[in-house]
């Protein structure tokens, strides 16, 4: 189960500014027939390392909470379900602690959602949702 909230922002906090992200994204949505949730292929690239990794993820309908199960694979596996996949998103991501929590700033990076930025932060359950209050600056 995966319970999120989401805070769409304005700018980077300052701790963040000029950062090498934790993660460079590239995700893509497989199309789905009976299946009232998301599929999704991703490519995630440590920038410090050069390391990538590559996953599927199933997510069920929902807002606050939802089921969520994720695997890695293989890069010829992303490389075939890329061509069926549908819309297409890059992001870089970067992290930081907060309140016993971590905080994740996905910055998109592609033509049409250039310079989205959005805060998440995954709760252990609901109630610690609910309640949380995020940074000032938020």
């Amino acid at each position: 189960m995966e319970i999120e909230r989401k805070w769409l922002l304005r700018s980077l906090p300052k701790i963040l500014e000029g950062e090498t992200p934790d993660i460079q994204g590239f995700q893509a949505y497989l199309p789905l027939i009976g299946y009232k949730g998301e599929a999704r292929i991703r490519e995630l690239t440590n920038p410090r390392t050069s390391e990538v990794k590559w996953q599927l993820t199933f997510k069920s309908e929902g807002s606050l909470a939802r089921q969520e199960w994720e695997t890695p694979i293989p890069k010829w596996l992303f490389d075939s379900l890329y061509e069926i996949a549908k819309k297409q998103i890059r992001k870089n991501v970067s992290f930081i602690s907060y309140a016993r929590h971590r905080l994740e700033f996905h910055v998109y990076t592609d033509r049409f959602l250039r310079d989205l930025l959005i805060m998440e932060c995954e709760f252990k359950n609901e109630h610690e949702a609910v309640t949380f209050k995020p940074p000032e600056w938020v």
